[in-house]
């Protein structure tokens, strides 16, 4: 994962990822990892692991729009067939791009939003 807050990363890592204890923890730290980047600007680092995603959380519903629509598009590019983008946002990209199917997930609860609207788009 990529994250442009190196609190954020340090905190994912450190005390999220290295606290796994139980069954699949060991495996689970090996597969998992969060990294400072900037998505739009560092784009050559994202990419590959877009192509290598089964499922991308886009995290960017504070961004503009500008922005927003660059990873959508971006994420299209890079993804496999089959693998989905998770939005926290309704997406700009739905009509333009050839997404197989866009759905609309009401009442997620989160920690910032307990009646959060999710939004998947699938390629």
């Amino acid at each position: 994962g990529f994250d442009i807050l190196e609190s954020c990363v340090h905190k994912t890592n450190n005390d999220i990822i290295a606290s796994l204890k139980g069954n699949g923890a060991e495996r689970l730290r090996g597969l998992v990892k969060f990294e400072v980047a900037d998505v739009i600007s560092d784009s050559d680092r994202v990419e590959p692991e877009m192509k290598a995603a089964s499922v991308v959380w886009s995290n960017d519903h504070e961004w503009g729009e500008v922005a927003q629509r660059k990873v959508e598009e971006m994420a299209y590019a890079n993804m496999s067939e089959g693998s989905c983008l998770v939005l926290y946002r309704p997406p700009l990209t739905l009509q333009d791009l050839q997404w197989k199917a866009g759905v609309k997930i009401p009442n997620i609860v989160t920690s910032w939003n307990p009646q959060l609207t999710m939004y998947l788009l699938k390629k």
